[in-house]
């Protein structure tokens, strides 16, 4: 089962069928998603508010595939579209949002203080109603993560060294003394070495609402359910053919990965 938990958070790069649950704020929709290749797309995207009400309007000349769910600690709404398209976004300035290109298709993230959110399909789009909480969340959202110029979220690296761009994350080059820490406060969900390619991995849930893998690792200092602080060394990085380091990725509650940029 370990192997099998392993596999689902690291080896993912589709999404399928998403059971309803909630779960620690996290809220699904089922839904069908295919990694068959589609024509690409443009998709309008509208953002409004109107008092304690936002509504988040999508709409395209063809039909698509998406996903709904909400995060919590920041506050945020996520839609999922698996489709081969071109995300056009109108939005007001103060309100906080990314959108991210994955292997799927494309993810849209609204940092808002949400209360409660409703989702209803139209022609060829959907219309996501967001019910805003009365607490002003969005100056804590900028304090607690940046967001790059390419709209990417911005990530303490998790030891000093090269990053090199990978297709989940990034593999992190350092000196072969070098030791990785946790990048954030959380819990560790998986700490060992059942996969050989991968070395010694460390899995760390976030209070954030992230999960962070450390892969490759020489040797992990931790173990499943210990509670860890932002800063705190997580283990020794591992050999790679052409020297030493880490490959570390981002991904949400779900297993599925997050385009992010490491902080230089």
């Amino acid at each position: 089962m370990v192997t099998i938990a392993l596999l689902f958070f690291v080896l993912i790069s589709s999404c399928g069928i998403v059971q309803i649950r909630e779960k620690d704020g996290f809220k699904t929709r089922e839904t069908q998603s295919t990694s068959t290749s589609r024509e690409r797309q443009i998709i309008k995207l509208s953002y409004e508010e109107h008092g304690k009400r936002a509504r988040i309007m999508l709409k395209s000349e063809k039909s698509f595939e998406y996903r709904v769910f909400t995060l919590k600690n920041p506050s945020r709404v996520v839609i999922d579209v698996f489709a081969d398209a071109d995300v056009l976004v109108s939005a007001p300035k103060d309100v906080i949002h990314r959108v991210g290109k994955q292997t799927w298709g494309t993810r849209i993230v609204f940092e808002v203080p949400y209360k409660e959110v409703k989702q209803s399909s139209l022609h060829n789009g959907l219309v996501v109603d967001v019910e805003l909480t009365d607490k002003d969340l969005k100056s804590e959202t900028k304090e607690n993560r940046e967001v790059s110029s390419e709209g990417l979220l911005k990530v303490k690296s998790p030891l000093r060294g090269i990053p090199e761009k990978r297709e989940r994350g990034y593999f992190i080059r350092s000196s072969c003394d070098e030791f990785f820490r946790s990048v954030e406060d959380g819990t560790v969900l998986y700490s060992g070495n059942d996969l050989k390619t991968y070395g010694w991995v460390v899995m760390v849930d976030q209070k954030d609402g992230y999960i962070s893998v450390y892969a490759k690792a020489g040797n992990s200092l931790v173990k499943k359910g210990e509670k860890v602080k932002r800063g705190q060394v997580l283990g020794k990085v591992g050999k790679e053919e052409s020297g030493c380091g880490i490959l570390y990725e981002l991904r949400l509650s779900d297993g599925s990965p997050v385009q992010f940029e490491l902080e230089r």
